[in-house]
C-alpha cells in the first residue's frame, strides 16, 4: 500500500511506514562521505575574521576625526548602525569596531565600552575608538544636554546660601528636575 506521496505502508500494522532498506542508507552515507571530500577540495576554508573585516572597509571622505578619515564598515549593520559580522566559529555575532580596537590596542578592559570619537557608528578606524566607562560614553553621546562643566556649576550654585530652585535650574539647562536631583545626589555626573 502507498500513501499519496508514494511512501510504502504496511497494511497489517495500521499503516506504519516500512523501514528503509539498509542498502539505501549505505548509499547515502557514501554519498555524504564523497560530498565531504568534494567540499574539502572545491570550497576553500573560510577566511579568518580579520581578513573578512579588512575586505569590507572603505575610507569615508566626508567624515574624519583628528585629521584622519573614518574607515567605514560596508558590510551588515546593526539597528544602531554598528558593523556586525560572524565570529570565527560562526557561533556568535561580533561588533566589528570592537574587533578592530582589540586588533590594534589589545583587549578591551573589563567594565569599559568602546566610544566612537568621530560619532560614526560604522567607523572601525582604531584612532577614532577609545575604551571608556559606559557613563562617560553616555555623557559624550549626541543626546546629552549637560556637560561636566555644567554639573560642576550646578553643584556650586547649590552650595551657595540662597540657590535657585531645582525646577528653575532644570528649566535654565533644558533638563528635567529629576536630572538635577540625581546630579545633586551624586548619582549622575560623578567625576571619575
Amino acid at each position: 500500500m502507498r500513501s499519496q506521496f508514494g511512501h510504502k505502508y504496511r497494511s497489517d500494522q495500521g499503516g506504519t511506514p516500512l523501514p528503509s532498506r539498509p542498502r539505501s542508507a549505505g548509499r547515502r552515507l557514501s554519498l555524504m562521505a564523497n560530498w565531504t571530500v568534494l567540499v574539502g577540495e572545491i570550497m576553500p576554508e573560510r577566511a579568518a575574521l580579520s581578513d573578512r573585516i579588512s575586505r569590507r572597509i572603505r575610507p569615508e571622505p566626508g567624515s574624519s576625526y583628528g585629521g584622519s578619515l573614518c574607515q567605514v564598515w560596508i558590510g551588515p549593520l546593526s539597528r544602531k548602525g554598528y558593523g556586525v559580522t560572524n565570529s570565527d566559529d560562526h557561533a556568535t555575532t561580533v561588533q566589528v569596531h570592537r574587533v578592530a580596537y582589540e586588533a590594534a590596542k589589545g583587549p578591551i578592559p573589563r567594565g569599559l565600552v568602546i566610544d566612537h570619537l568621530c560619532k560614526v557608528p560604522a567607523c572601525v578606524n582604531p584612532g577614532h575608538l577609545e575604551a571608556v566607562t559606559n557613563a562617560e560614553n553616555v555623557r559624550r553621546g549626541s543626546n546629552t544636554k549637560l556637560t561636566m562643566a555644567d554639573a560642576v556649576a550646578i553643584r556650586d550654585e547649590f552650595s551657595l546660601p540662597n540657590p535657585r530652585t531645582k525646577q528653575a535650574i532644570a528649566d535654565a539647562y533644558g533638563v528635567s528636575r529629576t536630572a538635577i536631583r540625581l546630579l545633586l545626589a551624586g548619582e549622575t555626573w560623578v567625576a571619575e
